[in-house]
């Protein structure tokens, strides 16, 4: 490689550093190109070849890679693969050869590079290749920002911030699978506000709200990292236990109930008001073999948990529906 510079003009640097890792098997080519990158204010990280690269790509992640085409191990083209399949953030991938041919071109080009350099090049052409990587990383950061919003307001619960109904019966659905696989047991918690349509007759929505929000909170702080906890709606919620029994879940949900009670609940007015709940747990295999029937279990001992008075958890083998005249 021949690096040259226009000396007609000084090479503006560019807005933004990047980390930039530098794939050549040659010593003086990879020490020049290092050279240039960093005198263009950019993090250079270097590698004698492609599978070194790789290694490195995987541990630290780059911005954008300048890879040789022919290396000992892997190739360029190959290396520009092996980028393009792996997840994460996107990658600008130069490939730098002696090969002048367009076919070799169109050959990088459909392994998945962005651009294409001959190794005699100046100073100037790496600056302009470097200059549309930034643009190209930004506006594919900006699409994997604005997918991430969109994912969560497919998936989180916006005035709970819990999962939703639909994020979180893809994952109970999943949990059930692992349960049924490993033989272990699996508790579904249906929960329901207590006297929630009064809290929004007396106070207002906004005060209903400002319940539910609240209510979101302590249950996220409540349960484990692999619970799911989720508003299916309304004053509805949900809680599935992995590896945990409806005797166990009983227990959690008789302490969670404790803590929503010593909460201090306060209308516009400033007059203060208490909170509870009612909740049925269902557990798996016993009660249900699947969401549908574990939710309905629990569903049914919900309802016994209101008829015997509310503020209370009763799991579903041991409620007492009461019986419905004809």
């Amino acid at each position: 490689m021949t690096a040259r510079s226009t000396k007609s003009r000084p090479v503006s640097r560019i807005r933004s550093h990047m980390k930039i890792l530098v794939v050549e098997d040659g010593r003086t080519t990879r020490m020049m190109l290092k050279s240039a990158v960093e005198g263009l204010g950019h993090d250079c990280l270097t590698a004698a070849d492609g599978t070194e690269a790789w290694q490195i790509f995987r541990d630290q992640g780059a911005d954008v890679i300048i890879s040789d085409w022919l290396m000992p191990g892997i190739e360029g083209p190959e290396l520009c693969r092996l980028v393009r399949a792996n997840p994460g953030p996107y990658t600008y991938f130069v490939l730098l050869t002696a090969f002048g041919d367009r076919m070799h071109a169109l050959e990088g080009m459909q392994a998945g590079a962005d651009d294409y350099l001959s190794k005699t090049l100046e100073v100037d052409d790496l600056h302009l290749r470097l200059v549309a990587a930034e643009r190209v990383s930004g506006l594919h950061k900006q699409l994997a920002e604005q997918d991430a919003r969109l994912r969560t307001l497919a998936e989180v619960d916006q005035l709970t911030q819990l999962a939703n109904r639909h994020k979180s019966t893809e994952t109970l659905t999943h949990y059930l699978s692992l349960a049924r696989r490993q033989q272990m047991p699996f508790s579904l918690a249906v929960v329901d506000v207590d006297h929630f349509k009064q809290v929004n007759d007396r106070f207002g929505h906004a005060t209903g709200d400002e319940v539910l929000r609240r209510l979101g909170t302590i249950l996220r702080r409540s349960f484990r990292d692999e619970d799911v906890v989720a508003r299916w709606g309304g004053e509805e919620f949900i809680i599935g236990m992995y590896a945990m029994g409806a005797g166990d879940a009983v227990n959690r949900l008789y302490r969670l109930l404790d803590a929503v009670r010593h909460e201090v609940f306060g209308g516009p007015d400033g007059s203060k008001f208490d909170v509870t709940f009612s909740a049925g747990v269902a557990e798996f295999p016993r009660d249900g073999l699947d969401q549908q029937s574990l939710y309905r279990a629990a569903d049914e001992a919900l309802y016994s948990a209101k008829a015997a008075g509310r503020a209370r958890v009763l799991a579903a083998h041991n409620s007492q529906p009461p019986a419905i005249a004809a």
